[in-house]
């Protein structure tokens, strides 16, 4: 089965990008496998918007910024042979490879990847599943700028899911917001540390 993985809004997607993107922090990563590697391998992304550049404004102003960074456009991408770890929504592709996008672009996993290794084995299921889990989902300012976004993101898009993967559930202002979006609690996978599975 696929799954699907939704990517923040341009509201939210600086915070989002991945590290590639950005001009100083530009080195390709083994472990990681980005967005043009998951095309190639045959997966669908459907985009929502384009990228555009974002030039911050050093203080004092200066004509010639210190960087400049590509904000990738928001998009759902549907994986094959991919599965989702643990309660930060950790994509892994083949079982040996990160998705960079579903990553902060502040997580410790890009200086120290191979300490996520070995996974627990996967539970499986004939089922789609879309994640919207990320790091920082406990933080009220995270959860609505970053990760409620990623649901409106697959609402849009009129993704199909069959289970909607989150992070824990700990909080009743996550629980109100995601009813208001209409998401029934009872399709809802809550990720723990240690959830594995492979739709």
């Amino acid at each position: 089965m696929k799954q699907l993985v939704g990517y923040g809004l341009l509201l939210v997607s600086f915070f989002l990008c991945n590290a590639e993107d950005i001009g100083h922090e530009s080195k390709k990563k083994p472990l990681f496998v980005d967005r043009s590697e998951a095309i190639k391998a045959g997966n669908t992304i459907k985009e929502y918007s384009q990228s555009w550049h974002y030039r911050p404004a050093p203080f004092p102003f200066s004509t010639e910024p210190e960087w400049y960074a590509r904000i990738p456009g928001a998009y759902v991408v549907e994986l094959s042979n991919a599965s989702i770890f643990s309660n930060k929504g950790i994509v892994i592709i083949n079982n040996e490879r990160i998705y960079q996008d579903s990553l902060w672009i502040w997580s410790p996993l890009y200086k120290a990847p191979k300490d996520l290794f070995p996974l627990p084995e996967a539970q499986t299921g004939p089922y789609t599943v879309a994640t919207i889990a990320l790091e920082g989902h406990s933080n009220y300012f995270h959860w609505v700028t970053e990760i409620l976004p990623r649901l409106h993101l697959l609402q849009t898009m009129g993704a199909e899911y069959d289970y909607l993967y989150t992070p824990p559930l700990n909080f009743q202002f996550q629980k109100d917001t995601l009813e208001l979006f209409g998401i029934n609690l009872k399709k809802v996978i809550e990720g723990t540390k240690i959830t594995h599975i492979k739709p």
